[in-house]
């Protein structure tokens, strides 16, 4: 609705990869959490720092 009336300036080509990286980045952090005080678990927990 927003790209509709004008309100924000992106079209429908960014929705679908904004959604991506979203999902990704949440993925990312729920394994981490999931995986904690495991070996995975404090690379992952390093990889969403620095994505941070």
């Amino acid at each position: 609705m927003g790209t509709l009336y004008g309100f924000v300036p992106l079209d429908r080509a960014w929705l679908t990869p904004g959604w991506g990286v979203f999902i990704a980045l949440l993925s990312l952090t729920w394994s981490a959490f999931f995986q904690r005080e495991t070996d995975l678990g404090f690379r992952l927990t390093k990889i969403v720092e620095t994505l941070r």
